[in-house]
């Protein structure tokens, strides 16, 4: 037993290399801020969740170097916080995707990076997650990708874990538990194959309850009073400006829409 590791994870040993940790998590969250400051910009939503999250940022990577384990739980905490907002799903799913993808290119050769590695993927999983519980889809098409994605993510997490196992490597940066074996910690990998399988089945036993959506293609020129009645069968407010955001209508075509143009509805 003395040969594993039994201190794997972040801030798990406390004579790693806390301050070339906090370097390598300073890559990953950058990417994780640039994303999801995406996701939610275009969301309009009128609280500044991107400077919140960056300022809980900013004071988990100062910790870090001297209170890593307090800095880890604060790091898990903001990875969720994009996952919790009320935004359409499958963007969210898409944004922890490219966080994810940007991890398993990460190095896990020496302790640090094994740990780091290991924790992010495990974290960012498990806000991916996280998101189906909060937000809306648009249709049964789009459940139907996100629980595709979620299998996808899932598989690639595991793909990548296996490859952080095994021979703990030195170079001139770190030569911390060179030589020793690195191994994932089993419990958290459990976890969060139950968190993926309660997600997929959550959007699996819900996907009736959501709207097909169907194309059409005027045949003449139209007003979009004209095509929702027809559509919808009604032309209040609310059905009206839901053609208008699900088919992006601007300009003169919120006046009259021209013959040949795509619109789609949902039924």
């Amino acid at each position: 037993m003395d040969n594993k590791n039994q201190c794997s994870g972040l801030g798990g040993c406390p004579d790693a290399n806390t301050n070339y940790q906090a370097l390598i998590l300073k890559e990953d969250l950058n990417t994780f801020t640039k994303v999801m400051d995406g996701i939610i910009n275009s969301a309009n939503l009128v609280n500044d969740i991107s400077s919140i999250i960056q300022n809980e940022i900013n004071q988990a990577l100062n910790d870090y170097i001297n209170k890593p384990l307090d800095a880890v739980i604060a790091i898990n905490r903001v990875l969720k916080i994009p996952a919790q907002l009320y935004l359409n799903i499958a963007n969210k799913v898409n944004g922890y995707a490219v966080l994810i993808d940007t991890i398993i290119q990460n190095n896990a050769y020496n302790y640090s990076q094994k740990a780091i590695k290991e924790a992010f993927l495990i974290m960012s999983g498990a806000s991916m997650t996280l998101s189906v519980a909060y937000g809306n889809l648009e249709d049964k098409n789009q459940s139907l990708y996100v629980e595709n994605k979620l299998l996808e993510y899932e598989n690639k997490i595991l793909t990548s874990l296996e490859t952080i196992e095994g021979t703990i490597g030195a170079d001139p940066v770190e030569n911390y538990k060179a030589g020793e074996e690195y191994v994932i910690n089993a419990d958290a990998k459990n976890e969060l194959i139950k968190s993926f399988d309660l997600s997929r089945k959550y959007l699996i036993q819900n996907i009736s309850e959501l709207p097909i959506k169907m194309e059409y293609t005027l045949n003449r020129n139209r007003s979009i009073i004209d095509i929702v009645s027809e559509l919808y069968g009604t032309v209040d407010d609310e059905a009206i400006n839901k053609f208008i955001s699900d088919n992006n209508i601007v300009g003169n075509e919120l006046l009259m829409m021209n013959k040949g143009r795509k619109v789609y509805y949902f039924i």
